[in-house]
């Protein structure tokens, strides 16, 4: 349901995983080996996966990584590939895109970054060829790349640079907005632009220089009204051929891309809402994969299907149960306490995910991501659940349901109509619920309608319309320390995916230094601290994050890269970063 972005789609990490599963890899085709990948690298902080402070970074590839090829023949090439979304993602410009998965893997088929992150999340270059950092995390050199056309066939320059910098902070977009803010100038000199911070900022490699896509100057100067925007010219692989409204976007290959021609000529991109209509779709060869994540009880199946394969690894995806934290009695830290205790996360994963996750981190960091400092161990204690809710004065009526201020507590507790998981996990923390006292309904709504209950408009400062909610985040909060405060910050400015409506003044001061701390040691310990906050104080409880599951046809396509906490439906797949 969301990044700093959006939704972020089906929640789906590792752990529990049958033999036949190698973490990290693709379970091959029945009968062929598998398809391995490189660990991603557990514990890379921001200084480790980028530059080190007075480092540079090179316009190569790191050259301790190895490839991700198959061990099967696959084609290089392939004329068209048919890829299953389940809704639509607007108009898929910078401002348009929905959800930060499918939506923000689409919109980078078309936009490109500054740098980009590899398949390991280390961020290599892209329309730069490089960046050297100062020594005091301040200032950001980075030589442009020549020759490099828009795909109406205008040149990009550093002018496109310093007007999506100063467009952004203008035109306020919670994925970015908020690191813009600490740009206090950028200049060009010749073909080399230079960001100076304000302040250091400890992931601005990731958050931004890998991440924010850059606009036309030449269509965008004329663009005031961005979140309207249609006209889709990027730099990127793919140019947006059409969009069918509600029904499908045709991506074309850009011919003239500056890494080379795309590996797939076409790639048709149907919006289809209920995930079982796509997977029957691939077993009928009417599709060749899809971003929807395979539900956990078609694994086998797709796995011994001939023509079927399925890939997997982490999604860094957080699944928790998001609280309403100014709602009557989910305002107290000690009720939200107790509720994380009932709750029986490895439960959640044998039964909603058939065992394929890891527990969740009520610090909120996924075991192996780059922000995990240190796992939070995830306590079910449904006695001391009850007895700090009767300590707190929460006495239950005659039914069994407790009251607070005069009112039971029963609750609605929100899922995804379309995601069967998200509405099995609700099922059973509603049953969790009940020895404790507390009262809840399970209420499946399609994407748009729960979304408008929870986070209308995307824009915290609508305010909510809800209880409890299953809400996810998807892999760029889990790869940046610096994403953390966008959940939790009082302020729209600084936290602008606060959708809970969480306050406190101790974490509030603690969000600054965790963005500002340039030393990995001191933003390890800060980030801990802060994550800590989070376990204490239980804005959400993050139960799980499950695995990436992904069916597709290998005859039709069988290149995909694997890019830990984003799966195979990334750019990745189909260009040649080694050329950068």
């Amino acid at each position: 349901m969301g990044t700093t972005a959006g939704r972020s789609g089906d929640a789906p990490v590792r752990s529990g995983l049958t033999a036949s599963l190698p973490p990290g890899g693709l379970v091959a085709p029945h009968g062929a080996p598998p398809f391995s990948r490189r660990h991603f690298l557990q514990g890379a902080m921001a200084t480790g996966m980028a530059v080190a402070a007075g480092g540079t970074l090179l316009g190569a590839c790191s050259s301790s990584s190895k490839s991700t090829t198959p061990t099967t023949a696959k084609p290089a090439h392939a004329a068209m590939v048919r890829f299953a979304i389940q809704a639509a993602e607007g108009t898929l410009t910078p401002y348009t895109y929905v959800t930060g998965y499918p939506g923000y893997n689409l919109l980078t088929m078309v936009y490109d970054t500054l740098l980009v992150l590899d398949k390991d999340n280390k961020p290599t270059p892209l329309l730069a060829t490089g960046v050297t950092v100062s020594a005091d995390g301040l200032t950001y050199t980075l030589p442009l790349r020549q020759g490099v056309t828009w795909h109406d066939g205008m040149p990009f320059s550093g002018d496109d640079v310093l007007f999506t910098y100063n467009y952004v902070k203008q035109y306020t977009f919670s994925r970015w907005t908020a690191e813009v803010q600490a740009v206090q100038s950028i200049t060009q000199s010749g073909n080399t632009i230079t960001i100076t911070l304000s302040h250091p900022q400890a992931d601005f490699m990731v958050t931004t220089l890998s991440d924010m896509p850059m606009l036309p100057k030449h269509i965008w100067s004329a663009i005031t009204t961005p979140k309207q925007a249609t006209d889709a010219t990027g730099t990127g692989p793919y140019k947006l051929a059409s969009y069918v409204e509600g029904q499908r976007y045709t991506l074309q290959a850009n011919t003239s891309y500056f890494l080379g021609r795309p590996t797939v000529d076409t790639i048709v991109v149907p919006i289809i809402p209920d995930s079982s209509t796509i997977f029957a779709s691939i077993e009928a060869n009417q599709l060749d994969g899809t971003a929807a994540t395979l539900d956990p009880s078609l694994v086998s199946q797709f796995q011994h299907t001939p023509g079927l394969a399925v890939a997997r690894g982490p999604g860094y995806i957080s699944t928790m149960l998001q609280f309403n934290d100014g709602q009557g009695a989910l305002a107290n830290a000690t009720v939200r306490q107790a509720i994380a205790l009932a709750l029986d996360p490895k439960q959640l994963i044998q039964t909603a995910l058939l065992g394929f996750g890891v527990v969740g981190n009520l610090g909120y960091a996924a075991p192996g991501s780059p922000i995990d400092v240190g796992f939070v161990q995830y306590t079910t204690d449904p006695a001391k659940a009850n007895s700090m809710l009767d300590g707190a004065g929460f006495a239950k009526g005659a039914n069994g349901t407790r009251v607070a201020g005069g009112q039971p507590m029963s609750y609605t507790l929100l899922a995804k109509s379309t995601a069967p998981t998200d509405i099995r996990t609700a099922q059973l923390i509603a049953q969790m619920l009940t020895p404790i006292g507390i009262d809840v309904t399970v209420s499946p709504l399609d994407a748009t309608a729960l979304d408008n209950k929870v986070w209308p408009g995307f824009d915290v400062t609508m305010g909510r319309n809800y209880d409890m909610t299953i809400w996810s985040w998807s892999a760029p909060i889990m790869l940046a320390g610096t994403q953390l405060g966008k959940l939790l910050a009082s302020t729209a400015s600084v936290g602008p995916d606060n959708v809970g409506g969480f306050r406190d003044s101790a974490v509030d001061a603690l969000i600054p230094m965790v963005d500002n701390a340039v030393d990995s040691s001191q933003h390890k310990a800060l980030l801990m601290e802060l994550e800590m906050q989070i376990a204490t104080k239980v804005p959400f409880a993050t139960v799980y994050y499950a695995d990436l599951l992904y069916g597709y046809r290998p005859a039709a396509y069988n290149s995909w890269v694997f890019q830990a906490g984003q799966g195979i439906l990334q750019k990745l797949s189909f260009i040649h970063l080694g050329s950068s």
